[in-house]
């Protein structure tokens, strides 16, 4: 009984919660390590260049295998080295449901040769969010994507508005 209003990728919904507005810009690499995926995102000014889900992550096929830089983690970096728009990424921010190991953190840059952080879900002016919201990123990260839709969407309503964004 529903229709379908728009489709996001969970990828970019996590990262609009995770990545502040300027480092979009400089070029970064979002990788969201969830329970049996891995999702990758490209920014560079402002935008997504390259996105990729693969699929492993903190459980099934682990990104940290019997030997340190084994299996999913070798794997992990040489999509990301091969990506569009690697050459502009400066640093690469992890994130994950349950955290990310910091050996997964040490190995990225090992294998990469880029700046490694941990990432937030940052909250918004009058959010009460409770302290695992690293859990609730993607929808987060929906819910801001639907609520500027609808900002712009009400600036297109009023006829002088509109014909002034079209004439700009």
């Amino acid at each position: 009984g529903y229709n379908v209003g728009e489709i996001v990728f969970s990828g970019i919904a996590g990262s609009y919660r995770s990545l502040p507005e300027d480092s979009r810009d400089e070029g970064v690499c979002f990788v969201n390590i969830r329970g049996d995926l891995t999702e990758a995102v490209i920014f560079h000014h402002g935008s997504p260049v390259d996105c990729r889900v693969l699929p492993f992550g903190a459980e099934g096929e682990t990104l940290l295998g019997e030997e340190e830089a084994s299996g999913g983690l070798r794997k992990l970096s040489s999509i990301l080295t091969s990506m569009s728009g690697w050459s502009e990424v400066e640093t690469i921010i992890t994130c994950g449901e349950d955290g990310v190991n910091e050996n997964i953190i040490d190995g990225l840059h090992s294998m990469t040769g880029r700046a490694v952080k941990h990432g937030t879900c940052s909250s918004r002016p009058l959010e009460n969010l409770p302290t695992d919201r690293m859990r609730y990123i993607g929808c987060l990260g929906v819910l801001d994507q639907l609520q500027a839709a609808n900002r712009l969407k009400r600036r297109e309503a009023n006829p002088i508005k509109w014909f002034f964004n079209r004439v700009v």
